[in-house]
């Protein structure tokens, strides 16, 4: 397998665990057991809010998945 393409897939991978990850642990998850009067507090709007839309977890998984796929072609047939 050439090194290029093993670093892109590798890159791919990596860029997206890291938007799944930011899916799930966004700002909104999670239980605030500090919030004792059931008050709403607003949150300031984040730098990765276009990152926590549905279509573009749908993309990551799929990238995900296609460089596992990649991967594992490329090391056990070339």
């Amino acid at each position: 397998m050439s090194t290029l393409v093993f670093v892109l897939l590798t890159g791919l991978f990596v860029l997206s665990a890291a938007v799944i990850l930011i899916n799930l642990f966004g700002q909104e998850s999670g239980i605030d057991y500090w919030n004792l009067d059931g008050e709403k507090k607003r949150s300031l709007p984040s730098p990765f809010d276009f990152l926590r839309v549905m279509p573009v977890l749908v993309v990551a998984i799929i990238v995900m998945a296609g460089c596992i796929v990649g991967i594992h072609s490329f090391t056990r047939y070339g």
